[in-house]
């Protein structure tokens, strides 16, 4: 569900994405929200069968993606129009900022199952759970300066909340 998820969110905000399907974006926010719900409730089942540890359960990229979700639910297309009029960058950052966090999350997922079935020991598990996202999140700040350098002069408020900057 998470890649469809991430595979909207990223090709939605892109100029060439059909005007027909942008009623679509309150829906795609309510079922990120509910698929975070769903993963953490699975995350906390491992938890308590001491799979994983409490701090790893925190990790999850998918906690990073509410902000999209609650803004593509409670705002829809017109956040999308406004950040992308603010900031002519913006799409292509996004683009490249969610495709990177679907990267990050499918490596979780799959270092996690890779644990469970003891293919790689806990310890490779923990030092890959935190070099992997490390590296996209690396990534994503170099590419978004490159293509909005004024969230990191004087719009940082925006970067971190993805909210349009008032008129």
């Amino acid at each position: 569900v998470f890649f469809f998820i991430l595979t909207y969110q990223a090709v939605r905000v892109l100029p060439s994405f059909p005007s027909v399907l942008s009623p679509l974006d309150h829906l795609v926010g309510l079922i990120t929200v509910a698929a975070t719900w769903h993963t953490m409730q699975i995350l906390d089942g491992w938890v308590k069968k001491d799979s994983m540890h409490r701090v790893d359960s925190l990790l999850v990229p998918s906690y990073l993606n509410l902000p999209v979700a609650l803004h593509l639910l409670i705002q829809g297309p017109s956040w999308v129009e406004q950040l992308s009029m603010a900031y002519p960058g913006w799409p292509e950052a996004f683009f490249t900022a969610n495709y990177a966090l679907a990267w990050s999350l499918s490596m979780v997922t799959f270092l996690v199952s890779m644990q469970e079935r003891k293919v790689v020991s806990e310890e490779m598990r923990n030092f890959l759970m935190l070099a992997f996202p490390f590296v996209v999140f690396m990534l994503i700040p170099i590419r978004v300066a490159v293509l909005v350098p004024e969230w990191f002069q004087e719009d940082v408020l925006t970067m971190l909340t993805l909210s349009p900057p008032s008129a």
